[in-house]
């Protein structure tokens, strides 16, 4: 089931904060803070803490302004800096429950899923109606894969505080995430009626509808994101769909209608670029990157457009350019690695992974390549296994990973476990041809050659080229 591929940057959930009136606070230290909020909501990070540190000067046992030091240090993406105001906010003040919620989340943004989720509980419990703490024990227990306790939690945050339009988003990724469409759409149908200034609902319809699949609305609901958000995500990076020749048709009348709208080129060349026409995919990223030349995810698209060409020097070229632009973009070192996995560039390969990895620490796609760099390259089985169970950590049902661990627990004549992978992944994917040849491997080492022999046919059939050959080497039909 898909979700918004980028959800944790798209569906954070919210911190509860600045300010607490309950607690005594010295007058100028009550200044210091308000005048810190107010910088922060001028997205003024750095201003807001020369006011904190000040009033920590003041009172360092002022729990409020621990509290706010730590959030300020979250937002700015600062976790191991952050926690120790948190935790002496609550050391300072037990019955204090927004310092909870805030390191709980700060916690949900490392990937401590099991840590957020006691702090969510702490908070709840101090405050059984605080919806914030709701809404984010959801998207935690969402991670966790506990997806009937992140709905039940989800409707409890409404019930608290039913005007929130971005609670119904959060609930309506959730449905996404467990293949119920219709509700996803309604959750987003409500959000925008509560707030028609906000493109999350849409991304939350583009994947539903994507998924049912209604490509022509899901393309209308790309357009009405893009249009309130331009630096949206790709279309291919929501829903993935296979259905693009029917989507250009409606490109073309937005082009129409707005011919210097660099983001409409992006997602015309997206659609190419699954078409296989890479070539005509390059020309609508050539005329993105004209309209909006610091556009990050356009040298991105372009350089996997010259990667599908075997170009891969310039797309190379082009994923230094996009880190340039947006060093924090980790689908750029994603790409750029493995670029460098075709070339043998293991290392380096490694090297950008672990930087996507460190930049979004829950991005799935990132631990399954480099246990290929360490598994296929470096031979480092062990190392890959390690991030094939991470991989399958986060998300249970990443057939890549079950198949890719498989041929790693081959590789050190664990054949059984190989074994139990491959039918784990034909059982998520049934069409999955490299689960099939990863049990064939695994079954011909074992001597059940016959069992070997129809699995490379199931994935003859299939079309996996190496099957293929093999077969034909041997001179079977399939």
């Amino acid at each position: 089931m898909k979700k918004i591929i980028v959800a944790s940057a798209l569906l954070l959930p919210i911190f509860g904060f600045l300010f607490l009136s309950c607690q005594f606070q010295t007058d100028k230290v009550i200044e210091l803070n308000r005048k810190a909020e107010q910088s922060m909501k001028a997205g003024d990070l750095n201003g807001a803490l020369v006011f904190l540190n000040k009033a920590i000067e003041i009172d360092p046992s002022s729990s409020l302004t621990n509290y706010n030091l730590g959030g300020v240090y979250g937002l700015k993406g600062l976790p191991k800096e952050a926690i120790p105001y948190f935790d002496k906010a609550i050391r300072l003040n037990p019955k204090y429950y927004e310092p909870y919620n805030a390191r709980g989340l700060t916690k949900l943004t490392s990937g401590e899923f099991e840590e957020a989720l006691a702090d969510f509980n702490k908070a709840i419990q101090l405050n059984p109606r605080y919806s914030i703490a709701y809404i984010n024990r959801a998207v935690t227990r969402d991670k966790l894969h506990d997806s009937d306790g992140a709905i039940a939690d989800a409707n409890k945050a409404i019930d608290l505080t039913p005007d929130n339009a971005l609670l119904y988003v959060y609930r309506g990724n959730i449905y996404n995430g467990i293949g119920k469409y219709d509700e996803a759409i309604q959750n987003a149908d409500k959000a925008i009626e509560l707030n028609s200034k906000l493109s999350m609902p849409h991304s939350i319809r583009v994947v539903a509808y994507g998924q049912k699949p209604n490509y022509e609305q899901a393309i209308k609901d790309y357009c009405e994101e893009i249009g309130l958000d331009p630096k949206s995500v790709l279309l291919s990076q929501h829903i993935g769909f296979h259905g693009y020749q029917k989507t250009l048709e409606s490109i073309e009348n937005i082009i129409k209608l707005n011919s210097k709208y660099a983001n409409v080129y992006l997602l015309r060349g997206d659609a190419y670029n699954y078409l296989g026409d890479y070539n005509q995919a390059i020309r609508e990223f050539n005329k993105a990157i004209e309209l909006s030349p610091e556009n990050a995810k356009a040298y991105v698209a372009r350089g996997k457009a010259f990667g599908e060409q075997r170009n891969y020097y310039r797309a190379i070229e082009e994923l230094n350019k996009a880190i340039e632009l947006d060093p924090k973009y980790l689908v750029s070192y994603n790409n750029r690695a493995t670029i460098y996995a075709i070339l043998h560039h293991y290392d380096q390969a490694v090297k950008d992974l672990n930087r996507a990895i460190e930049l979004g620490p829950n991005y799935v796609g990132a631990y399954v390549n480099r246990g290929s760099a360490y598994s296929a390259g470096l031979h480092n089985y062990n190392q890959a296994i390690k991030d094939y169970d991470k991989a399958i950590d986060l998300n249970s049902k990443c057939v890549a990973a079950y198949v890719y661990r498989g041929v790693a627990y081959g590789a050190l004549h664990k054949y059984d476990l190989a074994i139990n992978d491959a039918n784990k992944a034909i059982d998520l994917n049934p069409k999955y041809a490299e689960a099939y040849a990863c049990r064939a491997n695994a079954y011909d080492s074992i001597g059940k050659h016959n069992q070997a022999i129809d699995d490379l046919k199931t994935a003859a059939r299939l079309g996996y080229k190496p099957a293929q050959g093999a077969l034909k080497a041997k001179g079977i039909n399939w």
